[in-house]
């Protein structure tokens, strides 16, 4: 919502300048209290919208409010708007525009504030933009978990506070509030979430709904299957107790190394997203903090690393120096040469015994370089095949394995075996799923089995059933349902096959 605001040439006396990871609603209170004004609706705004403006976060939510207050603080036109957050509701539910990205509005903390206590103790304190979001619930600086609510009176922390180190309600002073202090694990699921939550995922991503963002996911983590259903909890996400969403953060955690979250691997999702946003981003603080991340940290070190180097979107393939900042793993035996690569003991063989691993001299560690050259040779080998690869590269080694067994052994329907490798997840949901074919209640337990118990064309029907979320059951309400899945097989006649390779 946009009002129009008294425009004012008059000078606020006081102008401090805004820190490059400040909040954008958080400066707003910050001016408003270096000047003395009890609320930050009295910044140059007519009475009849005070009551509309006494939270910071909506100054910061309208145009109008954010062009008084650069005229009043000298600013030139665009310092303050360019970061506003825009009002976005639409059929779809409730989002905001933030760096031209619309994300769903609870990934915001629209409904109140959290700060760090430690940080408002410094002698110049300001209230962190990292903070705005509601995946973000510990202190990257301080190591230590956020507070969301007053430590004396338990109300959450309100926009309307008149001082940013007080309670709103009670006067409590914040700075004095106990701190429970996090691993560094937490620390870094902090600083990643908070440098990319603003983004969508890349492509097409089956497991999430449109607009697909970095939030979605952790929100979908965060929440059981009859929450997510429920969609009152799911429009107040940001509105958990804080505890509750730290939970939620920690499991987020386990997707970046590539843990099974609830049963299902997310994990090329995510890196496909990192993929995504490092490519769009340039030379930005963002792009910069990513890599800072990547070069310093454990804890997201390979499986992001090793996807950043396959050169998404058209850029060029980047240099072990340049991916690793200047520290490449040291890889002497082929099991960590292999876990680089991302594939099985058999599936490394079969990439040397084919000459496209070449193994070091004795004594020597494998060469990054050549490694990161190997995984963009298994690309080119796919492209080459006229085979779309949309199931990340850890399922390139594995691809080719079966494609070397399944044309060695003949088998008629290797097409469609072919169809099914070549999207990511539809052979998992297959190989969990009960599929009743043809009467047979079938419990499937790899590829093999599909192929044995379901001619070519028929599984081609029911890929293309789960492609086109077509039927009740596959319209994704439950992501993470996978293993109550039903196959009406009476729709399978109305689907038309889709097309194979």
């Amino acid at each position: 919502m946009t009002h129009k605001h008294q425009r004012s040439t008059a000078m606020l006396p006081l102008t401090p300048a805004k820190h490059a990871a400040e909040s954008l609603p958080g400066y707003v209170m910050r001016v408003a209290e270096t000047n003395g004004l009890h609320k930050p609706n009295w910044l140059a705004l007519q009475p009849e919208h005070r009551a509309w403006m006494k939270f910071a976060h909506r100054v910061a939510m309208d145009s109008g409010a954010l062009t008084a207050l650069e005229q009043m603080m000298g600013l030139s036109t665009g310092t303050l708007t360019r970061e506003q957050w825009r009002d976005l509701d639409s059929a779809a539910g409730h989002y905001v525009g933030l760096w031209d990205e619309a994300i769903p509005a609870d990934a915001l903390m629209l409904a109140g504030a959290q700060v760090c206590p430690l940080c408002l103790d410094d002698a110049q304190p300001f209230l962190h933009a990292d903070w705005d979001f509601s995946l973000v619930t510990v202190c990257t600086r301080h190591g230590c978990q956020l507070i969301a609510e007053c430590p004396s009176c338990g109300v959450p922390l309100s926009w309307d506070r008149a001082r940013m180190v007080v309670c709103g309600r009670c006067a409590a002073d914040l700075r004095r509030a106990r701190t429970v202090h996090c691993g560094p694990e937490d620390v870094v699921v902090a600083d990643f979430a908070a440098a990319v939550a603003r983004f969508k995922f890349a492509g097409k991503v089956e497991s999430l709904e449109p607009p697909e963002s970095f939030f979605e996911l952790g929100r979908l983590l965060c929440l059981g299957r009859d929450e997510f259903l429920d969609g009152r909890q799911q429009r107040h996400f940001s509105r958990l107790p804080l505890k509750r969403r730290y939970e939620s953060a920690q499991i987020l955690g386990s997707c970046i190394v590539g843990r099974t979250v609830m049963g299902e691997h997310v994990h090329r999702q995510l890196m496909g997203h990192i993929s995504h946003i490092c490519a769009l981003l340039g030379e930005s603080r963002a792009r910069s903090r990513l890599f800072r991340l990547l070069g310093s940290n454990d804890f997201l070190n390979m499986p992001v690393r090793r996807y950043l180097a396959f050169a998404e979107n058209d850029t060029e393939p980047m240099r072990a120096s340049e991916l690793f900042q200047g520290q490449p793993p040291r890889l002497f035996s082929s099991a960590m040469a292999r876990d680089f690569v991302g594939c099985t003991k058999d599936e490394f063989e079969l990439a040397i015994a084919d000459g496209i691993v070449k193994r070091p001299s004795r004594g020597l560690a494998y060469d990054v370089d050549h490694l990161l050259d190997v995984q963009r040779r298994l690309r080119s080998l796919l492209s080459e095949k006229d085979i779309d690869d949309s199931f990340g590269v850890p399922g390139l080694c594995e691809w080719l394995l079966k494609l070397k067994i399944l044309k060695s052994e003949r088998r008629t329907n290797f097409p469609a075996a072919v169809f099914v490798e070549n999207y990511d997840g539809i052979l998992d949901r297959l190989v969990q799923a009960s599929i009743q074919a043809e009467g047979v209640s079938v419990e499937l337990v790899n590829l093999g089995d599909v192929l044995a118990v379901i001619d070519a064309e028929t599984l081609a029907i029911l890929i293309g059933q789960v492609l086109s979320r077509s039927v009740e059951a596959f319209r994704w309400k439950d992501p993470w349902g996978w293993r109550q899945m039903a196959i009406d097989v009476q729709s399978w006649n109305r689907l038309k096959p889709p097309e194979c390779p």
